[in-house]
């Protein structure tokens, strides 16, 4: 019968995709925007103005986020001729200093340059496609997150109402401690993510390498992704600098600085700022990671941790499932 119900629930995850995503995004939205509602609220800022006011500033954001990553993708496309014609020379340069080299191995290589940068190029183009698509639904978000934000208004009083005081008090309580432990994961890992992504401009626009806003922005979402997020973020710009910037160890410099603000932000910083009570077993991440990206691409993978996390906290806060989420810890 689990199996059974596990089989149900990806088939109709897979069904309803689109709703889901939207849906997640906007939990995951609402989560990042809680503290710093709470904190305006704090300060005398009316409750509904605070949240307009974050959902405009967040409107904005998106706006001006797919602005600068369409120009972006724009001037990439127009260099990518290129940028096929520098990594074919590099190639030839290359395999010519190897004693020994076939010539006709050379030209087959070289040949299919053209073929390994399409493919390239039509990988990164349907990934940016996925990223597009979630600004053009981005209306779609918004409305979603304002109704989340109206239920939670009012869904203290409707648990008073709907319980008896001791028993609503009980579950208003481990319902605190989950949202506060959910609210901590998302507000420290976007925070780390920003960090990341802001060092990566930075040291992309120090080695001269072209769009570091693009790879900014890239490294910043893809930091929701353990592992493989990080590898990506360095591995894709270390390619467009291997065919623009002519010394092969500068290069080498920029993949290992590169390397290590993922490595120090991501075992030192965030473990720092979170702490152990969200610590995962890396299995459930990498199976987390394998079902999200099976199910639903990039958006999957980006939202599959998060998810994760929020059910371990709720497992963490209820006495009968509290051992799941024991084995779910990397202790």
């Amino acid at each position: 019968m689990a199996l059974l119900i596990l089989a149900l629930t990806l088939h109709l995850m897979q069904q309803f995709a689109v709703i889901l995503q939207q849906l997640l995004i906007a939990t995951f939205i609402g989560y990042l925007i809680l503290p710093v509602h709470n904190w305006l609220v704090k300060h005398r800022v009316p409750r509904r103005v605070s949240f307009v006011f974050l959902v405009i500033l967040f409107l904005a954001a998106s706006y001006g986020l797919g602005q600068m990553i369409y120009d972006s993708v724009s001037e990439l496309t127009a260099n990518l001729p290129q940028y096929q014609a520098n990594l074919s020379w590099l190639t030839q340069q290359t395999i010519e200093r190897v004693p020994g080299m076939d010539r006709e191995l050379l030209q087959q290589i070289i040949m299919g340059q053209s073929a390994t940068v399409e493919t390239g190029v039509f990988m990164f183009r349907t990934a940016l496609g996925t990223f597009f698509n979630f600004f053009t639904q981005v209306l779609v978000v918004l409305v979603f997150l304002a109704f989340l934000l109206a239920e939670q208004a009012s869904f203290q009083r409707r648990i008073m109402a709907a319980f008896e005081p001791d028993r609503a008090t009980r579950i208003m309580a481990v319902l605190a401690n989950i949202n506060q432990s959910i609210v901590r994961y998302i507000a420290v890992k976007t925070l780390v993510s920003l960090l990341v992504g802001v060092l990566t401009g930075l040291v992309l626009a120090i080695f001269g390498v072209n769009f570091p806003v693009l790879w900014g922005i890239v490294a910043f979402l893809l930091n929701y992704i353990p592992y493989l997020g990080s590898m990506v973020a360095t591995l894709l710009p270390a390619i467009l600098a291997l065919v623009e910037l002519p010394n092969p160890w500068r290069v080498a410099l920029l993949v290992l600085t590169l390397g290590f603000i993922h490595n120090f932000t991501g075992y030192i910083v965030e473990p720092r700022m979170a702490g152990r009570q969200l610590n995962l077993s890396p299995l459930v991440i990498l199976l987390a990671l394998s079902f999200g990206g099976a199910i639903w691409g990039i958006v999957g993978m980006i939202l599959a941790v998060p998810v994760v996390v929020a059910i371990k906290a709720v497992l963490e806060n209820i006495q009968e499932t509290k051992p799941l989420a024991t084995m779910m810890s990397h202790l």
